[in-house]
Formats: structure tokens, sequence, C-alpha cells
């Protein structure tokens, strides 16, 4: 199952599809019933969960043929109001130790005994989220809640009529314990070749952020940069100001931390990063002009670089690019 909410990550949930293509992957997952609906639209075929119906027009669920994640009893009743029996595809999602969203472990048998009376409603899969699937130290914990939910899941296999998935593995869970991933596995971050993990993974980092500078400008010993004139040049320096700020997702917090990459060598980024502009430091180099491309992540500067700089997770900075940013998306044998 690709997870695609948000945007895929803020990289694009329509071009991520369309490039997975026939791949393995066989069902999509959604946030809201907003995105599965903008998933529908754009002709992906694939089953689409929907995590957080919330209140939304759940009629949304029935006209696009969305899977709605069915997460206490309250949701489940609003759900069988709107469909009036009609039939529909649902997901139990329940609390193992997140404490987010999830049926309690104890609240099994009130359940089926709904489900027993709404022959309409099937059950695809039944599942849960894991809070620290990355850390070893909480695994004898993370295993103690599996055995719970296992419990819930064999009361499950007992009453409902037809078999059902069981999934509680993200990227992490999925690579460092491949043994313990039941029916499917939830990829997120994974697809863009991350995770939060320490060790060295085979996986291929697929994101690139690219610009090209807009102006290159000399400055003088005592010369400020920026808003607030945090940065003074200590000597004469040679500036380029790229096309990207805070707007586009780079975050302010990098400012006078993070670099960026051009013509082989790492580019301090100095002064404020703006709404629209940020700038360089580029003194290192001998030749450098408005047009040069210039990475801000990519073979040399990495996701997690960019993410350490702005004292975040990777997720965060994905998720914060802007839409006026404009992604292109290819696949490996392209």
């Amino acid at each position: 199952m690709a997870m695609v909410k948000a945007d895929a990550y803020g990289l694009g949930a329509e071009a991520l599809v369309e490039a997975l293509g026939n791949g393995p992957i066989s069902r999509l997952a959604v946030s809201s019933i907003v995105e599965g609906v903008s998933l529908r639209q754009s002709g992906t075929t694939l089953p689409i969960m929907v995590l957080n119906p919330g209140h939304d027009d759940l009629k949304d669920l029935i006209g696009h043929q969305l899977e709605p994640v069915i997460h206490d009893m309250d949701s489940l009743n609003r759900l069988i109001d709107v469909l009036q029996g009609q039939a529909m595809t649902i997901h139990l999602e329940w609390n193992t130790g997140m404490n987010r969203l999830g049926f309690a472990l104890d609240q099994v048998d009130p359940l089926l005994d709904s489900l027993s009376m709404k022959p309409h409603l099937h059950v695809a899969s039944s599942f849960t989220h894991l809070p620290d699937t990355s850390n070893p130290d909480s695994d004898d914990w993370t295993k103690n809640c599996l055995q719970a939910f296992e419990g819930v899941n064999r009361r499950l296999r007992e009453v409902l009529p037809s078999p059902f998935m069981v999934h509680v593995a993200n990227t992490a869970w999925a690579i460092r314990h491949p043994e313990h991933c039941q029916d499917m596995v939830r990829i997120g971050i994974g697809l863009f070749g991350y995770s939060n993990l320490d060790q060295a993974m085979s996986l291929t980092p697929a994101v690139h952020w690219n610009c090209k500078i807009s102006q290159v400008r000399k400055l003088n010993k005592g010369d400020t940069v920026s808003y607030g004139r945090h940065f003074m040049a200590s000597k004469p320096m040679v500036m380029a100001v790229l096309p990207v700020g805070y707007a586009d997702g780079y975050p302010r917090g990098m400012s006078d931390k993070a670099h960026v990459w051009l013509q082989g060598k790492a580019c301090p980024v100095i002064g404020d990063v703006c709404m629209d502009a940020m700038m360089v430091d580029v003194s290192a180099l001998p030749d450098v002009h408005s047009g040069d491309k210039v990475e801000l992540i990519g073979d040399h500067v990495s996701l997690m670089d960019v993410a350490q700089w702005a004292d975040t997770i990777p997720y965060e900075i994905l998720t914060g690019l802007s839409k006026r940013l404009p992604r292109t998306s290819w696949t490996a044998n392209s």
C-alpha cells in the first residue's frame, strides 16, 4: 500500500501514482475524502483507503468508491446512517499504543455485534499503527502491542464471514522486521528512498530540488546581507541570489546554517532566507553566472541534511514544499 496522503508527502500524488504504473503497489492510502476524490478524478482505479473520513461528506465515499477507515463506534454509526444499506468496503483501525485514532482493544465484541447486523459492510483489513518502529529499544514493547493486536484479529476471524488482511508495518518496520509484516506493508517515505533509520539501507533517494541562480553580485568587507543585517561580510566576497525562499518550503530557520551544491562545492547560505529568495556564498568558485544550476536537495545535499539544519524531520520538509514549485516525475527505466 502506497501512502500518498498530503499530496504524496508534498511531492504530487497524481504524478506518483502514474509513475508507479503497474508496479508492486496494489492499494493507495490517503488521509481525507477530498484527497481520495482528487485521485479518482485523476483516473486511478486502485483501491483507495481513507484514513480519517471525519465529518466530511460521507456520500463522496460512495460516489467515488473509496474505502473508509472505521476507528470507533461513532464513525461506524455515521457511515451506516449514510449508506442506508448500500454495500461498502471498510477497514478497521485499532489503538495499540499510538493513542491517536483506533478502536480500543476491548471494543471488539461491540463492534462485531454491530457488523453482524450489517452484511453490506465488507471488512477488507484490520490494522494498527506502531508509534516507534525505528527504535530497537522499543521492540519488546512493540511486539507486546502486536501480540495484543493478534488477539483481536483471532476474534475477528472467528466471526467475520470473509477473510481480511492484517497490516502493521510502515517503512521502518518493514525494513527492520520483514518477518512481522503480516499481509501488507504501508510504505510512505520509503517510496522516495528515505527512512529514519541510522543504518545504511538499500534505498535510492528519489527527491531532487534544483534551481538556477538569479543574480551574482560582489560584496565588500562590511556589507550586510538580507533582513536584519545579521550577516556581515568579513572580507570581499561573491554572492549568488537564488529564486527560492520560505514560501517555497525552504525553511527560514536554515538561515546561516545550510549549504547548497554548485559546481562541485558546498556553498553556505548567508543571511536570512527571504520569502522568495535566498543568498549563498560562492566566493570559492572561480566562475559563477546567472542561470547556473544549483542543487538544494539531491545527490550531494540530502533530505536528512536539510531536516537536521531546520531542526525537524524529513516529512515536514517534504510536505512543506510549495505548490508553486514545478514538479517533474520519472520512472526508474526512463
